[in-house]
């Protein structure tokens, strides 16, 4: 196995403790333990989210993190996280042609129906929009990738 360069971008990180957070603890640990360097993209500037105040909205600097991309050379690009870094990562990855892959952890239509009165089908179409692209979208367990395929 050649060992790999791995950027893992979230919007969610320590110290914020969550499933997506201990998730990408884990997959770091063991990624690093065959061989492969992760390189994390987290948070580090956020504002409190008043709908769910365990997950703060990141801020995300362009400048800062088009930096980070370029000085690390990834091999692969992993985005776990549907928020404002995922979104900026995303975008450089298909301005810049290159692949990367997508995590699908949380429902949100439900969660943006019940707090924000959203349809579920935004949301849907939203997520559409932002897994389409992805080379590859990851989920938690096979019930949730069914769920994807249906929507």
């Amino acid at each position: 196995m050649t060992p790999k360069r791995i950027l893992i971008t979230t919007d969610t990180f320590e110290p914020s403790i969550n499933g997506v957070s201990r998730s990408l603890r884990e997959i770091r640990e063991a990624l690093t333990t065959i061989g492969h360097t992760v390189e994390l993209v987290t948070p580090t500037a956020t504002v409190p989210n008043f709908f769910y105040p365990d997950l703060p909205i990141s801020l995300p600097r362009p400048i800062s993190l088009l930096k980070q991309i370029r000085a690390f050379r990834p091999d692969h690009i992993h985005i776990a996280t549907e928020g404002p870094l995922g979104v900026q990562v995303r975008n450089y990855c298909l301005r810049n042609r290159l692949r990367f892959t997508t995590s699908f952890h949380t429902l949100w239509p439900a969660y943006f129906q019940r707090f924000l009165r959203l349809p579920q089908r935004l949301t849907w179409k939203g997520l559409r929009w932002f897994h389409d692209p992805a080379a590859r979208i990851m989920t938690r367990s096979l019930s949730m990738a069914r769920k994807l395929k249906r929507k």
